[in-house]
């Protein structure tokens, strides 16, 4: 999700301006946390809790719940701005922006699926989008005679 991000702001960096940067900086702190967060609970949780199996019994802190609730805050967050700015800038189609902005929404709800899947299902079609439209302009022009 970061390669495809970085790809989009490439592509709308001047458009986008101030706010699109700063869009496109909590979009990439956003996925990367939560990715963090995910990479945590994946592999490392496992192992912890086979470790010191007690961990299970003792009551959450506060700095787990902050943690764990701001990487999905902040990944939805980051990509509700992030379709703002493609909105704003008016470099791809609308509904792709408003993709954009719908999935942000519903990513707060990422570690449940199938609620991570609309923000990939309106990130891929604007790819498709970017592919075909480089291609139609990188194509050689014929002439008619």
């Amino acid at each position: 999700m970061v390669l495809a991000l970085a790809a989009v702001y490439l592509r709308q960096a001047r458009a986008g301006g101030m706010f699109g940067l700063v869009a496109f900086g909590a979009a990439v702190l956003g996925t990367m946390w939560l990715g963090a967060d995910m990479w945590f609970e994946a592999f490392c949780s496992p192992w912890l809790l086979e470790a010191v199996p007690t961990l299970l019994t003792l009551e959450k802190a506060l700095i787990w719940q902050v943690g764990y609730l701001s990487s999905f805050a902040l990944f939805g967050l980051g990509w509700i701005l992030f379709g703002l700015s493609c909105l704003r800038a008016r470099m791809f189609p609308t509904v792709a922006g408003a993709g954009i902005v719908i999935g942000g929404a519903i990513g707060v709800f990422a570690a449940q699926p199938p609620f991570g899947a609309p923000l990939g299902l309106a990130v891929a079609p604007l790819g498709v989008w970017l592919w075909r439209s480089d291609r139609a302009t990188s194509a050689p022009l014929t002439t008619r005679r």
